[in-house]
């Protein structure tokens, strides 16, 4: 990757893939606004998933024509391989990240995590919360599959889907809500993961502006957005 002039971000979540990469918010890590600008002349940043070692990584943010700004995904701008946001894994391509989101007004995003380190198969899926000094903390584990991390405008809440085996996503899937503690390094309390709605199929979690959840469902054999 360093020299392509370009970065490659690629998650293998799940195999097949899904959301690589989002957009690091204004004042954070040198980046631009969250619309992808730049600020003050400095180029846009992300962070995303390595294709190379499946890492997040930081992408950008410095100014323009600063090599050592962490790698940006505009050809010919700084080090392609971006700067680490997460630690390594025990084996290569061990820990996958996919499906991100920033809680509001922090440094932390959430995001799916597929692991693969103990040897085991099916690898071991969970939630976790990604701050940008490398911390990572698990919010959610057990369940076979999870996907759409989605945390309250004011970032005390996450929702977010899970399902088992052999269900796929379009049969049954459930809709969880955990409190998030003050500075998101973990839940609050994990008796505390409440199920909102068990099935049948259940899709892309997003709360409104004033703090309520949606979730699209096919209770009634089509895809509606129901208020939970």
């Amino acid at each position: 990757m360093p020299g392509t002039g370009s970065a490659d971000i690629r998650t293998f979540v799940h195999e097949y893939g899904g959301g690589a990469w989002i957009p690091v918010p204004a004042g954070l890590a040198g980046g631009g606004p969250a619309t992808g600008g730049p600020a003050s002349g400095g180029l846009p940043a992300v962070l995303g998933a390595c294709a190379a070692d499946q890492r997040l990584r930081l992408f950008g943010g410095g100014e323009a024509g600063d090599s050592t700004a962490g790698g940006s995904t505009a050809a010919g701008n700084g080090n392609a391989a971006g700067r680490p946001a997460t630690p390594p894994a025990p084996v290569a391509r061990g820990h996958r990240y996919a499906d991100p989101a920033w809680v509001p007004g922090t440094d932390v995003s959430v995001w799916v995590r597929e692991v693969h380190d103990d040897g085991a198969e099916p690898p071991r899926n969970e939630i976790v919360s990604v701050r940008l000094d490398g911390t990572v903390a698990v919010l959610a584990a057990g369940a076979d599959f999870y996907a759409s991390p989605q945390p309250s405008p004011d970032g005390t809440r996450l929702a977010f889907l899970s399902w088992d085996h052999p269900n796929m996503p379009w049969d049954h899937t459930r809709l969880h809500l955990v409190e998030l503690d003050a500075d998101v390094a973990g839940v609050l309390d994990r008796a505390g993961d409440r199920v909102l709605l068990d099935g049948p199929a259940l899709q892309q979690p997003r709360w409104s502006p004033d703090g309520r959840l949606h979730v699209v469902s096919d209770a009634d054999g089509y895809w509606d957005i129901v208020r939970v």
